[in-house]
């Protein structure tokens, strides 16, 4: 709609159903906020509820309807309509002093500087000076004579604990040793 135009029949009635369904669901917000209610306000409430769904569906098919319209005057087929009918779109968005803005270019600037920022930062990598590299041969070498060592210390404490099973490990511990 251009600025020197005049609103048409079906925008009077698109506006004033709008405000009609803002007016409903306002009555309700109160409703829902009132700390005493009486069954009269729980019934009016749930009648509210009911209406401004109906009143909802009725808009969202009415604008289906005009889209499918819409696209059909245009003479592109359905594919055009299934292609546009599902996508989802940022009304209003946020900039960084908190001020709403509605105008698609400004979203997407908004959208742009905080992934630039995003993704600018540098996050230090951290660094473990206790993990070493796969590649670093750094492991000290044992000798046969000092794994046996160990191996008859742990047999033997665990021989006093407990007889059968610590025995059948320590045979294995052991290596066959006899």
């Amino acid at each position: 709609m251009e600025l020197n135009e005049k609103p048409t029949e079906t925008e009077k009635d698109i506006n004033e159903e709008d405000k009609i369904i803002e007016e409903l669901e306002r009555r309700r917000k109160e409703l829902r906020k009132k700390e005493i209610k009486t069954a009269f306000d729980r019934v009016e409430y749930t009648e509210l509820n009911k209406t401004v769904k109906k009143k909802r569906r009725a808009r969202t098919r009415r604008k289906r309807k005009e889209f499918v319209l819409n696209i059909l005057e245009q003479r592109k087929g359905p594919k055009e309509t299934q292609k546009n009918r599902n996508q989802k779109k940022i009304a209003q968005m946020k900039d960084n002093n908190g001020k709403k803005t509605t105008d698609r270019e400004e979203i997407l600037e908004i959208c742009k500087t905080f992934y630039k920022s995003l993704y600018e930062k540098t996050v230090p990598t951290p660094t473990n000076t206790r993990t070493q590299s796969p590649d670093t041969d750094d492991v000290p070498s044992f000798t046969k004579s000092e794994v046996r060592k160990c191996s008859k210390k742990i047999c033997a404490k665990t021989n006093h604990q407990v007889q059968m099973t610590s025995q059948a490990t320590c045979y294995l511990l052991q290596g066959n040793q006899h």
